[in-house]
């Protein structure tokens, strides 16, 4: 018996290297196409990172890409007849079932997010999550009945497992995380390349950090470092004389400030970028001479960097955020001399 099998593939050359895969073999076209879509949409970045100006040629079927340095890429999804004896089609309707089952249960998730009937964290997390997958499958397989219509099926299974996945706790966090850091492309300007937790492609990357601070119990930084114990927060600034000499100065903080914090803080300084450090309690060391060089110092959002170190005062983040903004609009050069 005759079956249509589809391929798709590739190959790539560099000075470097030539290479070539096989992405997928299927008998859905369609899916293959729309894996096709991911990888020209990502510039094929997975494969082969090209920099510079790139000359791009796509279809439905078909895309290549070449750049300015000699690296080039092609992908193609091409049709093949293939003999299966009739003793192997029975396993493979039942895996091709299978299949199916999935690419329609995934159909249904696309629905209910573009209806906004599902919460976007939940739909990434149940396209994501195998696990939850093969619950979907399993319970479709116990409830199915000729008696019952499949779509009535499918919308009792899927809002049935859907309605169980109540919290997003950061168990779910965590595997989001996970599944953000090694499979969501992010290009050079920050922004990263497919839809995620509802943020669409285009978001910086920073707007998904901010919902993960938001919503998991250790904020981002405990996401970025697991490991780290204690996690307290090191706070450096900077104090440049009229002559451009600098000196840095730090401070190690108990606890992790979360992005919000540091947005509070940042708002906080004179022209967002000068502060006083012993108006809020931190210390600090000067260069030259302050009384005509001035006694502000520079603070920005990129120095609040997780740290084990034991903390220098005795404040929490709560604390320092009330002490900038008590500050705020009256910072006063005094109070440093």
């Amino acid at each position: 018996m005759k079956i249509t099998m589809y391929t798709l593939h590739g190959m790539w050359h560099s000075n470097y290297e030539d290479q070539s895969v096989v992405v997928g073999i299927s008998t859905d076209e369609a899916g293959l196409i729309k894996e096709l879509g991911k990888i020209a949409d990502n510039k094929a970045r997975d494969y082969l990172e090209m920099c510079g100006y790139i000359q791009e040629k796509r279809d439905e079927k078909n895309y290549e890409a070449t750049n300015g340095c000699g690296k080039h890429i092609e992908f193609h999804i091409t049709e093949h007849q293939v003999d299966l004896p009739e003793e192997v089609m029975g396993s493979v309707g039942r895996e091709m079932e299978k299949i199916n089952r999935t690419s329609d249960v995934e159909a249904y998730l696309e629905t209910l997010l573009e209806l906004e009937s599902i919460a976007p964290w939940k739909y990434e997390y149940m396209m994501r999550k195998s696990e939850v997958m093969q619950e979907i499958l399993a319970m479709f397989d116990e409830k199915e009945s000729c008696n019952t219509p499949y779509n009535n099926t499918m919308e009792y299974v899927v809002e049935t497992v859907m309605n169980e996945l109540v919290l997003l706790d950061d168990q779910k966090l965590e595997f989001l995380w996970e599944e953000f850091r090694e499979d969501v492309m992010i290009d050079e300007d920050g922004h990263i390349l497919c839809d995620f937790v509802g943020f669409e492609s285009g978001t910086d990357e920073k707007e998904v950090y901010r919902w993960f601070d938001k919503w998991y119990s250790g904020g981002i930084a405990k996401l970025i470092y697991p490991d780290m114990e204690p996690l307290n927060t090191r706070i450096t600034y900077l104090y440049r004389d009229s002559y451009n000499y600098k000196r840095v100065n730090q401070v190690v903080i108990s606890g992790v400030f979360t992005m919000e914090q540091i947005d509070t803080i940042m708002d906080c300084l004179e022209d967002g970028w000068h502060f006083i450090p012993e108006q809020v309690g931190f210390p600090a060391v000067r260069t030259g001479n302050p009384a005509e060089d001035g006694w502000m110092m520079e603070l920005n959002r990129d120095r609040f960097m997780p740290d084990s170190g034991k903390p220098d005062i005795d404040m929490t983040p709560d604390e320092v955020v009330a002490k900038f903004l008590e500050a705020k609009g009256k910072w006063d050069e005094s109070k440093a001399q």
